[in-house]
């Protein structure tokens, strides 16, 4: 049975915090004043769709005080967010560090102000994933988000972005695209092996790619996004061949 838009609506909003905003925190984990940002960012954009009420500020601390109440009492999306956003420091008696040395802690916050981004993120992606969960289950929230995503649109991938996957339409795009892909003239005429390769990120989520290896000169082996190639060659992108087949 096909998703209704609402559906969908709902899909592209957990991504966006899953895969574009929780992501890019994580990757930077190893660089704590743009992940120290980036994570008050996603504190502003998240609380918008699970509050009605008040400023932007009051929604951002009313979601910590709910999903991460041991960081409420500190105030931690007022010493995240504007004081970098605004002026790229931290508040008197506040600082951030990814530094190893500090894991054995065991503490996001240690007494003397120091912020351990590594374990703020894993608090964070856990304050996220019930959020979603709540998103998901509670019909009053979920009708307020979608009301607020048609006021403040989430991002969503361009076609020819790298799109990002469940398991099922991974299978479903190697079923369509491989075959195809073989058949393809240039791919006939050309001297080269390839191959549809995966890349698992968090939540069961995948990109795409496809890797091309030249049996002759340099035999160079390279990788291109399964968005990308396919515009290359012709065909129609895997978002439009997912909306247009669905189950």
């Amino acid at each position: 049975m096909a998703q209704n838009q609402d559906d969908k609506t709902i899909e592209y909003i957990t991504t966006t915090f899953q895969d574009f905003a929780l992501a890019d925190i994580k990757y930077n984990k190893d660089r704590p004043i743009a992940a120290a940002l980036l994570s008050g960012c996603l504190l502003d954009q998240i609380s918008g769709f699970f509050f009605d009420k008040g400023k932007s500020t009051d929604k951002a601390r009313l979601f910590v005080k709910k999903y991460m109440p041991e960081y409420a009492n500190i105030g931690i999306y007022d010493i995240l967010r504007s004081p970098l956003v605004h002026n790229y420091s931290l508040p008197a008696g506040y600082s951030v560090t990814s530094d190893s040395a500090l894991a054995g802690m065991g503490m996001a916050i240690l007494p003397n102000g120091i912020i351990y981004i590594p374990f703020f993120i894993q608090d964070l992606e856990v304050a996220v994933n019930q959020a979603i969960k709540d998103l998901k289950e509670d019909k009053e929230i979920r009708k307020h988000a979608l009301k607020w995503e048609k006021l403040h649109p989430v991002l969503k991938m361009n076609k020819t972005d790298m799109g990002v996957y469940s398991d099922d339409e991974i299978k479903r795009l190697e079923a369509y695209f491989i075959p195809k892909i073989q058949q393809h003239p240039i791919i006939k005429s050309e001297p080269l092996e390839w191959r549809m390769l995966t890349q698992e990120l968090s939540n069961k989520k995948f990109h795409a790619f496809i890797e091309i290896k030249q049996l002759t000169g340099k035999k160079e082996i390279n990788q291109y996004s399964l968005e990308k190639f396919v515009q290359a060659i012709g065909m129609e992108s895997p978002v439009d061949y997912l909306e247009s087949n669905p189950l």
